[in-house]
């Protein structure tokens, strides 16, 4: 559920560039499909697969 809030959140960020910028599409159509993009990735019946990366560390074992 993180990931799906995180993923709604992050496509105008990591869409709405290359859309106006590179596609040539107008701010109000490039809002639009962003929006439809949401919409699917809202939709129960659409099944994402995606990466995900998982850093950890430990301090080190300091003698006293």
């Amino acid at each position: 559920m993180y990931h799906l809030e995180n993923m709604i959140a992050v496509v105008e960020a990591c869409s709405l560039a290359p859309l106006t910028r590179i596609l040539g599409l107008s701010n109000e159509s490039a809002q639009v499909l962003i929006a439809g993009a949401r919409a699917d990735l809202r939709n129960r019946k659409n099944h994402f697969y995606t990466g995900q990366h998982f850093v950890y560390g430990r301090k080190p074992v300091t003698k006293v």
